[in-house]
């Protein structure tokens, strides 16, 4: 469906628009029956809405769960960030939410924990703020604050993780917090969040050429917290538990009174933040070059696992490879008159398709049996021929 485009579902199994590989495989009826009943939770046991335990997402927990149980069970990359993404819709929802800063702006608000690849590991369904709760081992730091919490509690602790956020997350409590359980952290921050703040206000640097920057380090409970403030077209600060403002690396602006590009400096923490911030946004970028109602990563673990095995071919685009998973998941409990061959792909990888060794002991003790019961037959006739 996300390669070929029809102007509704059911126009793959119209006469005049029918599309086989999809016909083939399923029938309108069934495909529909599906859409229609099914169901993952159960109403009976639904708490009304007018009671303080009602849970806005109660149809759906059980597959949330679900999928971040199984998101978990992919090897966690190093560098992660915290974001939102909008599900976009049009349908009318008392937890659909406006984000004017977002591609779209209107839809159903997503908190994603994402690795460096743009897999997604965990993800919230905003639903307001009841939903932000934390355990009771962890501080209560505020509703935005606890959503990091949240997703940190699935981070392994102690294993020097990095994690980025922006200034709807960031805050000097959490940072403490984080770096005492060994989770490296850098965000962007607005100045009223950081107490007793040094650093020059942005009036004050105004006057000062682009590329100019500060750097306080403080010492709060034992973490060295380092709050850096960068001019470029405007003022940025950030908070950082990990890197700082040296080495300075230079980058290119556009001076437009000059008209002309121009190098300036710009603190290492910049760059650490640009690199790995925009994960998320990765991970949207992936979703929207091939747009489906029932969208799928598992191109990500493909490219993910060839880099893993150091393969030097590269793996194949997303177009390719989700042409490959249809035909593949089409002809799962299809009855062959043939052997099937793989894809060349499959047979190139590399990967070490060997055979199960269960079910060729299975067939030696098969065979073996059958000598024996050879060998038995054989004396019986000889005994009978020569009495």
């Amino acid at each position: 469906m996300s390669l070929v485009r029809m102007p509704e579902v059911r126009s793959y199994w119209s006469q005049n628009l029918e599309f086989a590989q999809m016909k083939n495989v399923i029938s309108v009826n069934t495909f529909e029956t599906i859409r229609r009943y099914i169901h993952f939770n159960d109403n009976t046991n639904l708490i009304p809405r007018n009671q303080p335990e009602h849970d806005k997402l109660y149809k759906l927990r059980p597959l949330i769960h679900f999928l971040n149980k199984q998101y978990f069970t992919v090897p966690m990359e190093q560098y992660l960030s915290l974001d939102e993404q909008m599900c976009a819709t049009k349908v009318k929802h008392y937890i659909k939410q406006y984000m004017p800063m977002k591609p779209h702006k209107w839809g159903f608000k997503l908190f994603v924990l994402s690795g460096e690849s743009g897999f997604a590991y965990k993800f919230e369904i905003y639903a307001g703020h009841e939903e932000s709760q934390v355990s009771s081992d962890q501080p209560d730091f505020g509703i935005t604050v606890n959503t990091v919490l949240r997703f940190c509690k699935e981070i392994p602790h102690k294993q020097n993780y990095r994690l980025y956020h922006d200034c709807y997350y960031t805050s000097l409590p959490l940072m403490v917090y984080l770096a005492k359980e060994k989770i490296h952290s850098v965000g962007t921050v607005r100045r009223s969040r950081v107490p007793n703040c040094k650093l020059p206000t942005d009036s004050t640097l105004k006057s000062q050429p682009r590329g100019t920057s500060y750097e306080y380090v403080a010492s709060v409970e034992g973490v060295d917290i380092s709050s850096i403030i960068w001019k470029d077209n405007n003022c940025v600060t950030l908070l950082s538990s990990f890197v700082g403002r040296q080495p300075l690396c230079k980058v290119t602006r556009y001076n437009r009174k000059e008209k002309k590009t121009e190098y300036v400096d710009c603190p290492n923490i910049i760059r650490e933040y640009n690199k790995h911030m925009g994960r998320v946004d990765l991970l949207d970028s992936n979703m929207g070059r091939y747009e489906i109602l029932l969208k799928s990563l598992a191109w990500l673990l493909e490219r993910r696992v060839l880099q893993n095995k150091a393969k030097t071919e590269s793996s194949m685009e997303q177009a390719e490879f989700r042409v490959a998973l249809a035909e593949t998941l089409c002809n799962i409990g299809r009855e062959r008159s043939t052997q099937h061959v793989p894809s060349r792909e499959v047979r190139m990888d590399q990967l070490g398709h060997w055979p199960i060794l269960e079910a060729r002991k299975n067939e030696m003790q098969v065979s073996h049996m059958q000598r024996l019961h050879a060998h038995k037959m054989r004396k019986v006739w000889y005994s009978i021929m020569f009495e």
